[in-house]
């Protein structure tokens, strides 16, 4: 006689109570094991271990920065300007990188100019490539007259210099964070969109894809479940890379007094302002330029490691 899930049979008794357990669910079991893999790929790679330590700092700094310094970055003192790392000042206070040309310390827009460069950078990446994904799924899924229309439109964006683009806009609308993120991610979404429109183009013939239609599903559905996780290696590298390149557009449009207000400390805008006391006052390209290298550098490696731990092709060797 069969017993059922959590009964005694009668020859048991005398041994004790055996119950039957159910398994533990297979998608929990999944899951926690898929955060094991993720984690002990990560550990392997050393470099995307660092990289990503990196990141970590740099978000803590942006998050932290009044607890780091006790100067405020915007204050100007023109009798203390261009003093060198480690100068004490009349009150006793140490400026621990110096001065800059209006004597505000050097350290304390680093800390406080991470704030401004990260949410730039990233917000303006996020932008453009969400918009670049969305547009590359429909128009390589889709096809035809849509797909011609949507690619003709970056073809024209495309015909504008970026810079030129830029300033006209900005001229319009004035400087501020929030326009200089929206004209940077709506300027960058093209590349996303050539990339993902040629993945989906030779994805949506494939056999899973297929399948998924025979069994209903609709094109959103396919769009995002099944071949959206497909392209997700080729946007993460191009968003990490793309990462710098936009960090250099905000100096840029900073220092033509279109982006970030002067007086609002960014990395970008360090660098802009001091380029021409190089010879005399080094440190004040050293520091902002070894923050944006580091901070980059550490955003290419783990975009690396996430691109080959998502390529199944080179899950042997994350």
């Amino acid at each position: 006689m069969m017993s059922t899930v959590g009964e005694t049979r009668p020859e048991d008794e005398g041994k004790g109570n055996v119950t039957m357990q159910p398994p533990e669910n297979g998608l929990v079991a999944s899951r926690r094991k898929s955060r094991f893999a993720v984690l002990q790929s990560l550990v392997k790679r050393k470099l995307a271990l660092a990289g990503s330590l990196i990141i970590v700092a740099a978000v803590l700094t942006a998050v932290f920065a009044p607890l780091l310094t006790g100067f405020d970055p915007e204050q100007i003192e023109i009798k203390d300007r261009l003093k060198p790392p480690g100068w004490e000042d009349s009150d006793g206070s140490v400026h621990l990188l110096g001065t800059d040309t209006l004597g505000r310390d050097v350290f304390a827009r680093l800390v406080y100019g991470a704030r401004i460069s990260l949410i730039v950078g990233l917000s303006a990446v996020f932008l453009s490539g969400s918009i670049g994904v969305l547009l590359g799924l429909v128009s390589g899924y889709t096809g035809g007259f849509l797909d011609d229309l949507i690619m003709r439109i970056g073809d024209i964006q495309l015909a504008f210099p970026f810079i030129l683009l830029a300033i006209s806009v900005l001229a319009v609308l004035g400087p501020g964070v929030g326009k200089l993120i929206a004209v940077l991610g709506f300027n960058g979404w093209v590349q996303y969109g050539r990339i993902v429109r040629s993945q989906v183009v030779s994805l949506r013939e494939k056999e899973f894809v297929e399948a998924a239609r025979s069994y209903g599903s609709g094109p959103g559905r396919i769009m995002f479940r099944h071949i959206l996780p497909n392209v997700w290696g080729a946007v993460i590298v191009i968003a990490s890379f793309s990462v710098a390149s936009t960090i250099i557009a905000e100096a840029s449009l900073s220092f033509l007094g279109l982006g970030i207000p002067p007086e609002v400390p960014s990395w970008g805008g360090m660098l802009a302002q001091s380029r021409e006391y190089l010879e005399i006052a080094p440190y004040l390209v050293i520091f902002p330029g070894f923050a944006i290298a580091l901070t980059v550098l550490g955003i290419n490696v783990v975009g690396d490691w996430v691109r080959d731990y998502l390529d199944p092709h080179l899950q042997d060797i994350v």
